[in-house]
């Protein structure tokens, strides 16, 4: 509301939920306002919200209390997610979406079993470099490419064949179309970040791969703009190294 954001300025910290959105902000208002901010990725997955949790209570010297609500959080979100991990184990996914969001998912998911066979991120910067050491330490045989082109993606869903695409909002028509299974990245208007994230993109993931009939359908009775050799060789094979040399 109008209200909250005239009290802007008073907060202890402000916390970044994603940087791409909000480190300019982050930064004006500790320039105008000497606000401290903490900017430590993003609370997705288990691994990455403790480590969220205890950069911001690092600021107020509670660590400890952090770690201890870590443990009795991720106690409870093991317990919950028990009935999913069978049926999501060893599905292939192809993850598509913001930079810091996607390599983080993508680490999540692997580490719940699910094979992550590529990441689109949809641009790359400075900010995105300590999450993709993690992704190139845990899976290491992953490819990353930076686009945000349907036609890249449709060419990689048509040709690695996933299981599920989870995607950024906004495309899910054009995966319906190819008659894959996908699950929107994240929704405003549901938890998508922390504990209760976790367990709700596994029971919607779940929901998905069980309720594949209107892709399958859909996918029978359109028709895509691509000629059948668009879909021989790399997707990204137009593009050209400083020598001219294709990829």
């Amino acid at each position: 509301s109008r209200d909250e954001l005239r009290q802007i300025s008073e907060a202890a910290l402000n916390v970044s939920m994603c940087n791409v959105h909000d480190d300019y902000m982050l930064k004006y208002l500790e320039e105008k306002f000497g606000t401290p901010y903490v900017i430590a990725g993003m609370p997705i997955g288990l691994r990455h919200t403790r480590k969220w949790l205890k950069e911001i209570a690092k600021h107020f010297a509670l660590e400890r209390e952090a770690d201890n609500l870590a443990d009795y959080e991720e106690e409870a979100v093991r317990e919950a997610i028990k009935p999913f991990l069978e049926q999501v184990r060893d599905k292939r996914v192809l993850i598509c979406g913001g930079v810091v969001r996607v390599g983080a998912e993508a680490t999540m998911l692997s580490e719940l079993g699910l094979k992550v066979i590529s990441i689109r991120a949809y641009h790359y910067d400075e900010g995105a470099e300590p999450i993709y050491e993690e992704v190139g330490d845990i899976l290491p045989d992953t490819p990353v490419a930076v686009s945000n082109q349907i036609f890249e993606m449709t060419h990689q869903i048509k040709t690695l064949k996933p299981d599920l695409v989870i995607s950024h909002n906004g495309t899910q028509g054009y995966v319906a179309k190819l008659g894959v299974p996908s699950v929107q990245l994240f929704d405003v208007d549901y938890a998508f970040f922390g504990y209760t994230g976790l367990y709700k993109i596994l029971r919607r993931i779940v929901f998905e791969l069980k309720n594949t009939s209107y892709r399958e359908r859909l996918s029978k009775n359109v028709r895509l703009p691509y000629k059948q050799s668009y879909f021989e060789g790399s997707a990204f094979k137009y593009i050209k190294k400083n020598k001219g040399e294709l990829l």
